[in-house]
């Protein structure tokens, strides 16, 4: 990625005002999953997803989980599903509402995580596109690192600044200020979130054929979860980590 790219996103982001990023999702919070994830690129985007989820996390029955950021609730809903104990938190009401009415057995609540803590220590924390929008993150890891228990799982993703699909990317760039978008490489995420270490990490490397039909898609899917963990996974798009206290 050229270095011009990124000097001009720094350039503005520079002069995005402080983070009101809860009003952004409270905008569009009614046509959120409709707009996400009912094209099948959205649907082949959160199979892979889950999928991914499910590799790092193992078997999360009877584990207590702890979603940032959860939205309109669908990766808690496929946690609690697997037999996690699921508390979710979200800085815009709009989605907590919509969330609060899809799945009601789920414990929703207000939450920005810049600015608090988490009640009660967790099992596992998941944090899913979020950390590319937050202007402070370390102190938003100081404060999960705080809600994890001695042998807690952290799972989060990023933007990769040293991504290989500048197209894919150049969208973020352009984003209104209400919900500026931060890229980092590897290695800054390592910084950021010590004392945590990476144990594994994924790429989310997307196929040229998942608007195909479902054979394809699935071929597709499933040649996506081998690409994720080879060495394309540095060139990725978007990467997902699992990292602990070791």
């Amino acid at each position: 990625m050229p270095s011009y790219f990124f000097q001009t996103y720094s350039l503005i982001n520079k002069y995005l005002s402080n983070n009101i990023m809860p009003s952004y999702y409270d905008i569009y919070a009614k046509d959120y999953d409709k707009s996400r994830f009912s094209t099948r690129k959205g649907r082949f985007q959160q199979e892979l997803e889950f999928a991914l989820l499910s590799e790092l996390l193992g078997d999360v029955r009877n584990k207590k989980v702890l979603e940032i950021g959860c939205g309109t609730g669908r990766i808690s809903s496929f946690l609690s599903s697997m037999g996690a104990r699921v508390k979710a938190v979200d800085s815009s009401k709009e989605m907590l509402e919509i969330a609060c009415q899809k799945y009601p057995h789920i414990d929703f609540s207000y939450l920005d995580i810049e600015k608090a803590v988490p009640n009660g220590t967790y099992d596992i924390i998941i944090m899913m596109r979020v950390f590319f929008h937050l202007k402070h993150p370390k102190k938003a890891v100081e404060h999960l690192i705080n809600a994890l228990n001695k042998r807690g799982i952290l799972i989060m993703d990023f933007l990769n600044k040293h991504s290989l699909q500048p197209l894919i990317m150049m969208p973020y760039l352009f984003r209104r200020e209400e919900n500026p978008t931060y890229f980092h490489s590897l290695s800054e995420v390592k910084q950021l979130i010590r004392p945590l270490e990476i144990t594994e990490y994924r790429g989310f490397v997307f196929s040229p054929f998942i608007h195909l039909n479902s054979t394809v898609r699935f071929a597709s899917m499933k040649a996506e979860l081998l690409l994720s963990n080879t060495s394309l996974k540095h060139v990725a798009g978007r990467i997902i980590v699992k990292a602990q206290l070791l």
